[in-house]
């Protein structure tokens, strides 16, 4: 199952491509521009304790007009679109890859993965009270190439094993990588992960 190019910025309402990142509270998505004009990086912490709405307030509140010298508007503007390219030169997307976390039922030692995944959707449960980050490592099951899927260094379970040989074909270079926890009530936790892979 691939990722889906197409979604909707919940804050500006504009379509968004795979440049996007996910609001946890109210389980949206914010594109490039909206999320510059939250904070950028230094707010990155809004999107998993502010709602949509609070974001909202937030872009309305910074976009009120400020007076700005001219020369200092354009050395800034022109500094932002060269580190705009830089990075576009760096990192190109290879592909993207959107699949449900397997092996969730297990346990990480004697962690319950459902635990852990339930700390992850209420985030307020050390480790994952906080930012939380998605990352895999390769490693050898009964003598085949398997890769785990963690959250802040702890394993919540595998990429499904049919998937694993498109994964690994995939991971040449670095990566970014999202994720949703669904569940609760008397269903197991799950968790859906989208990865865009670079070059």
């Amino acid at each position: 199952m691939f990722f889906s190019l197409k979604q909707t910025c919940s804050c500006c309402g504009n379509e968004c491509g795979w440049n996007r990142w996910r609001i946890k509270k109210g389980k949206g998505w914010i594109c490039p521009e909206c999320f510059k004009k939250i904070g950028g990086i230094k707010k990155a912490d809004y999107l998993s304790t502010k709602t949509i709405e609070e974001l909202k307030n937030i872009i309305q509140n910074n976009s009120s007009p400020v007076s700005v010298s001219t020369d200092i508007a354009e050395s800034s503007l022109e500094s932002e679109l060269l580190a705009a390219r830089e990075i576009s030169s760096r990192r190109k997307v290879y592909a993207t890859l959107s699949f449900r976390v397997s092996g969730v039922t297990f346990k990480t030692g004697r962690k319950s993965r459902q635990v852990m995944l339930k700390n992850m959707y209420f985030n307020n449960t050390p480790p994952f009270d906080d930012e939380i980050t998605i990352t895999f490592k390769r490693y050898d099951f009964e003598g085949s190439l398997a890769i785990g899927v963690y959250a802040n260094d702890l394993q919540i379970g595998n990429v499904p094993r049919d998937l694993v040989e498109t994964f690994d074909k995939y991971w040449i270079s670095d990566y970014t990588a999202s994720f949703d926890v669904y569940g609760g009530g008397n269903k197991n936790w799950g968790c859906e992960v989208d990865v865009v892979f670079y070059k």
